[in-house]
């Protein structure tokens, strides 16, 4: 009996700290480069972390026209 309700507890707990993480990118992406939070809600958790890795690699790479034209869309 236990051991169910802290599995219980352990998968809640995980739930909830992989929820925090995905509207943590989420709130990121909205701050920093003004995208809509409704257009970015359409998005899972994979999606979002793509789309962030995609945005640092343009900006590392210095491409300005490249960043804006992947944002546009998000906008």
């Amino acid at each position: 009996m236990l051991i169910a309700i802290l599995s219980a507890l352990g998968l809640v707990s995980l739930v909830i700290v992989k929820l925090l993480l995905s509207r943590s990118g989420v709130r990121y992406l909205v701050d920093s480069y003004g995208l809509d939070r409704k257009k970015l809600a359409k998005l899972n958790t994979k999606e979002i972390a793509e789309l962030k890795k995609s945005i640092n690699l343009l900006r590392k790479k210095n491409d300005p026209f490249a960043l804006e034209e992947l944002i546009r869309k998000w906008k």
